[in-house]
Parts: C-alpha cells; structure tokens; sequence
C-alpha cells in the first residue's frame, strides 16, 4: 500500500509536469512564495523528466535490438549494466543543459529579475471548491487513520465507528 501511494504521488508529479506550461508551473511556484531562480530551476528539471525518461527507453531498446537483452543477466550484472546504459543518457543530458545555458545567455536572461507575466494568476470560485474538498477529503482520512491507530493502540473505541475502522484497515 505504501509503495502504491509512493508511486502515485510520483505519477501524478509527472502528469503535472508534462501537462502544465513552464511558465504557469513558474509563476505557482513563486505564488507560493519560493523564489524565482529556484522555481525556474525546478520548473524547467520538471519539463526535462519525461524527455530524459524517453531517451533511456530509446537506448534499453536499441541495446535490446542488438542482441544483447539484459534478462538473461544476474541481478547485480543487470544492474550494471542498467547504471552502464546511463551514460549516454548522461552524455544527452549536459549538452542539451550546455545548450540551454548559451541559449538563455543569448536572449539576456538574468536570475535577478523576475519576468512580468501577461497573465496573473486568479484564484478562481471552482480552484477554491476543488481546494476545499481535496482538503475535506484529507482531513478525513488523517482522521480515519488517527482514529484506527488510537483502536490498534486500546486508547480509544466506539462502537458504532466500526465501518471507519474497517476501512483504515482495509485502504489506508
């Protein structure tokens, strides 16, 4: 259960990631009060996940084409291997960075001033219902969890929270 919400909160990192602009990630990230510089960082390693993740399947398929499948391998030979596929991965990835620098030097980027933005953000009425109930729905499963623990525990039971108890041992 615990790996299953590990990656889920992962795959929904990566669903934001690829489905939000870099400039609307940007201008959230400094909403929340984190500074420019290390939100653009983060936006823009955000942006390069999937396409970093794209160039090592390219490169497991192109090894596997080869005739060398990494299957018929030990664990820790696999896993050598694995670490050994990264290096062209590696390679890909400082010279796109390489590239990323002098293009931002070329068009006068400066980490001290932030970029005004045509667009501000609005906290709208359906953001601040879809907060409410995602928080709602928290509160109620740390509650759920709190109250389980608390029966686990033999410092608190009622009788008629048999249903949520069940349910804290079931799903959470």
């Amino acid at each position: 259960v615990q790996s299953l919400r590990m990656v889920s909160v992962s795959f929904l990192g990566v669903a934001i990631a690829v489905s939000t602009p870099v400039d609307a990630l940007q201008r959230a990230l400094v909403s929340m009060r984190i500074p420019w510089t290390l939100a653009f960082l983060s936006s823009m390693a955000l942006r390069l996940v999937p396409q970093i993740g794209k160039e090592w399947w390219t490169v497991r398929q192109a090894r596997a084409r080869r005739g060398r499948p990494l299957t018929a391998r030990s664990p820790w030979g696999w896993l050598s291997k694995e670490v050994w596929l990264l290096r062209p991965v590696v390679a890909r990835t400082l010279r796109r960075a390489h590239r990323m620098a002098w293009s931002l030097d070329a068009r006068g980027f400066d980490p001290q001033v932030m970029p005004t933005s045509l667009r501000p953000l609005s906290f709208r009425k359906t953001d601040f219902a879809v907060l409410t109930l995602l928080l709602a729905i928290s509160v109620t499963l740390v509650a759920a969890e709190a109250l389980y623990f608390a029966y686990t525990s033999g410092l608190y039971y009622v009788g008629d929270l048999r249903p949520f108890y069940g349910f804290a041992r079931q799903w959470l």
